[in-house]
């Protein structure tokens, strides 16, 4: 064998050897996409103010037509995803504070406890604004279907996996604050829920 033959095959076995190691390292290679869908499709919660302008014309005991439609709407939305108090903000004088006053007794009836309604007075003008503080949540785009599936050999979660399953969390749920901090259970009546317990387990007819 001549020395050229002998120098041929030893760097093809070197070249043979690197591309054993190159494999073995693209195996180990870490996903391109994160393994976790909630990871690679996070619900982005963020704050926002709420706010509602209530003109009141002079002679008219409430609101009507869209302005009514309006409040119910801003009422509804306070009562899903409202915290804290819901301020009332009017200007100063007489009219001011009788519109203050209107719309104060209007949120009660609607449901809203008094005691989470506050009215801040400020400067000219005789409008009066409703505001509360709330979270809103942004949901991810879907639609990535580029992976070939038939040939994932390393396993690995598709691009697209997860993402309709956050997106739809993200539009039904009814407080974006709660992806955050979920609200402290209310109280239940343990008595009436171990009798109606006792109830499903008896059989028909039994003691």
């Amino acid at each position: 064998m001549t020395e050229r033959a002998i120098l041929t095959r030893h760097f093809r076995g070197h070249f043979l050897a690197l591309a054993v190691v190159s494999l073995v390292l693209a195996a180990c290679e870490q996903p391109k996409h994160a393994p976790d869908y909630r990871s690679a499709f996070p619900l982005i919660v963020s704050k926002e103010t709420v706010s509602l302008p209530v003109n009141f014309s002079s002679g008219k005991r409430g609101l009507l037509g869209q302005a009514a439609l309006d409040f119910e709407r801003f009422v509804v939305d306070y009562h899903n995803r409202g915290r804290k108090a819901l301020m009332i903000e009017t200007s100063v004088g007489k009219t001011a504070r009788s519109r203050a006053e209107k719309a104060r007794n209007m949120l009660i009836k609607a449901g809203v406890p008094s005691a989470e309604i506050s009215i801040a007075r400020g400067g000219p003008g005789g409008g009066v604004v409703l505001s509360f503080a709330a979270h809103k949540v942004k949901v991810p785009e879907c639609g990535d279907f580029s992976a070939k599936m038939s040939q994932n050999w390393t396993n690995i979660r598709e691009p697209n996996f997860g993402c309709a399953f956050q997106r739809n969390l993200g539009l039904m749920v009814r407080d974006p604050g709660d992806l955050q901090k979920a609200q402290p259970v209310s109280g239940a009546d343990g008595p009436k829920s171990s009798s109606t317990i006792d109830s499903y387990r008896t059989p028909p007819g039994g003691e």
